[in-house]
């Protein structure tokens, strides 16, 4: 399918943080409700139609040195850069996502955390809005590999994430987001977000169509259709 830009160019506002330190930052599966969607892996038929989207692992986003980052971040950085590669060699399109204000790809690589830029294996997109699919290169990145569902991992479940799921399933795309894979870092200003205000975005990418899954049934799914003849 041909991916055009989204719809609505209208911003989600930027909700307020719940003031508080680093160290309450929790899994989001421990302070909000994820939807349980792993029925619909059943909707991507073939592997080669998937992308696997990394999105905003960065050090603003993750880094607990940084501004935004808290050791739950880094925590899930990690595990992402640890299944990166399991994706890739079940033949899905992986996709990294950097986010720099001046669309300079080679800036926002400079910023990646934890997680490792191959241009031999993976394909680059720069932005710098919300969601992806509202500047930069990731319209014409998703083109021309051709695929009409992602599977998104990364950074923030409340903004970034959110916007570009749902921008996705306007689309026409089927957007699934591992639901152990995304974060929740601080806010612009040092603060961890309202659990509720997260848990209304879920809410608000479920009745969109966007579905949650986890990131090992998501490879699981994947490998399957790799080794069906």
């Amino acid at each position: 399918m041909t991916f055009g830009v989204a719809a609505s160019t209208k911003t989600l506002p930027v909700l307020p943080g719940l003031r508080g330190p680093k160290e309450t930052a929790l899994p989001l599966e421990r302070i909000v409700v994820m939807p349980d969607d792993a029925a619909h892996l059943a909707d991507i038929k073939s592997v080669k139609s998937v992308a696997i989207i990394v999105n905003d692992v960065q050090k603003e986003c993750a880094d607990p040195a940084a501004k935004r980052g808290t050791s739950e971040t880094r925590r899930i950085a990690r595990e992402i850069a640890s299944i990166i590669p399991e994706f890739a060699a079940a033949g899905a399109k992986v996709v990294v996502v950097v986010i720099d204000q001046k669309l300079d790809a080679k800036a926002g690589v400079k910023e990646l955390y934890e997680v490792d830029y191959d241009p031999a294996l993976h394909h680059l997109a720069v932005k710098n809005t919300n969601s992806a699919m509202r500047s930069g290169n990731f319209l014409s990145v998703l083109n021309e590999l051709d695929v009409d569902a992602a599977i998104g991992m990364g950074f923030h479940a409340r903004s970034c994430m959110s916007e570009l799921a749902t921008d996705f399933q306007r689309a026409g795309g089927k957007f699934f987001v591992a639901s152990d894979l995304i974060g929740e870092g601080l806010d612009i200003f040092g603060q961890p977000a309202k659990p509720e205000i997260i848990q209304q975005r879920i809410d608000e990418m479920h009745k969109e169509g966007v579905k949650f899954v986890k990131g090992q049934e998501a490879l699981a799914h994947l490998k399957k259709l790799k080794d069906s003849p």
